[in-house]
């Protein structure tokens, strides 16, 4: 998944955007809290910069996938924790993650998420 990176600070956010949205959304807030945090935000498949598989619009991406996904950026971060940041459709993203790897995540921020109830 394509992804940028805003702001230099000690905490690391992974961020993931709304729907029809990408992670540039998430540069809004470099300015003010920058210093502080770096947040990664990912455009989510079939946004922005990321690929749009045929293969995926079938076989969505499972939560064990993302887990796997998402604890090797960590791991590539060099994070043994990080804060999770979701937006609408990116809180469904957020919320998976939350339950699959609830060791990796000192703290989840869910920004009007989608998702909190079944469909």
């Amino acid at each position: 998944m394509a992804y940028q990176s805003f702001g230099h600070g000690p905490v690391p956010i992974i961020a993931f955007h709304g729907f029809g949205r990408t992670g540039q959304d998430f540069a809004e807030f470099e300015q003010a809290l920058g210093d502080r945090l770096t947040i990664h935000a990912f455009d989510l498949p079939f946004h922005g910069e990321s690929p749009a598989s045929s293969e995926r619009a079938k076989r969505p991406f499972t939560p064990a996938e993302l887990r796997d996904y998402f604890s090797a950026f960590a791991e590539h971060m060099g994070a043994k924790k990080f804060v999770l940041m979701g937006f609408s459709l990116g809180g469904r993203v957020a919320l998976s993650l939350l339950e699959s790897m609830p060791e990796r995540i000192s703290r989840a921020v869910l920004i009007a998420p989608d998702g909190l109830k079944p469909r």
